[in-house]
C-alpha cells in the first residue's frame, strides 16, 4: 500500500490522533506513514483497511436504522 492510499483510508476513519489512539500507536507514526518516511507494512495496511471497513459498516447500519 502506498502512502496516499493509507492517508485516504485513514481520513475515511478519522483524525490521525484518533486512529493512532485506536491502534495504540503514536500519532507521529501515522504522519510518518502518510508522508512516506515509514514504510507501510502488511500489518499496518491490514489495520487501516479493517478500520475503514468497520467504519463503513457502521455507517451503513446507521443508515438502515434511520430509514
Amino acid at each position: 500500500m502506498d502512502n496516499n492510499k493509507y492517508r485516504e483510508l485513514r481520513e475515511s476513519v478519522g483524525s490521525q490522533a484518533r486512529v493512532a489512539e485506536v491502534l495504540g500507536i503514536n500519532k507521529q507514526t501515522i504522519s510518518n506513514r502518510e508522508t512516506g518516511k515509514y514504510e507501510i507494512g502488511k500489518e499496518a495496511a491490514w489495520a487501516i483497511r479493517y478500520l475503514a471497513h468497520v467504519k463503513k459498516g457502521r455507517l451503513n447500519q446507521m443508515e438502515k436504522v434511520s430509514e
